[in-house]
């Protein structure tokens, strides 16, 4: 008799309590956040995927994101570059500020099959001066490369602290 533990459900599980170590361990940096804030963010999601997020600056304006989830029981993972346009939209409360973003992005699913995806990323973040969290949506048109070709929509809401 064998136990299989390393199950989605089991790896999604460990990678919530490993997600919520980081985020402990980063909130009591927080005092730090400001000075920091360029470096990266990490989150969590809605959407597809449903899960975590993580994303490093690689310059002001350019940032690498994976996102990370399972829906139902599946694995999803989307991994991207996206370039930052700041002022493309502005608010009247100069407490808060909109960056449009625009990238590419690949995606994989595993489940019974392996499906791959290419597209482009359209997304805006909600940024609140002197506060390490920020808010975004990200819309991904995917083009479905295997095992069949099609398209798909995805969708994704986030919450993140920024390191």
């Amino acid at each position: 008799m064998s136990i299989n533990c390393l199950n989605y459900r089991n790896i999604l599980r460990l990678s919530v309590v490993f997600a919520a170590c980081v985020f402990v361990q980063t909130a009591t940096a927080s005092a730090q956040a400001r000075a920091l804030r360029e470096a990266g963010h990490f989150g969590v999601i809605l959407g597809a995927p449903t899960g975590m997020t993580i994303d490093f600056h690689a310059d002001r304006a350019n940032r690498i994101f994976v996102d990370a989830g399972a829906w139902s029981d599946d694995l999803s993972v989307n991994a991207g570059w996206q370039h930052r346009f700041p002022g493309l939209a502005t608010l009247k409360d100069q407490r808060v500020s909109l960056a449009s973003h625009l990238g590419a992005a690949v995606h994989f699913r595993f489940d019974k099959k392996t499906v791959f995806g290419v597209g482009p990323v359209l997304a805006q973040e909600l940024v609140i001066q002197d506060s390490p969290f920020s808010f975004f949506v990200r819309l991904i048109p995917l083009i479905r490369m295997a095992p069949s070709v099609g398209y798909n929509l995805s969708f994704t809401a986030g919450a993140v602290f920024s390191f």
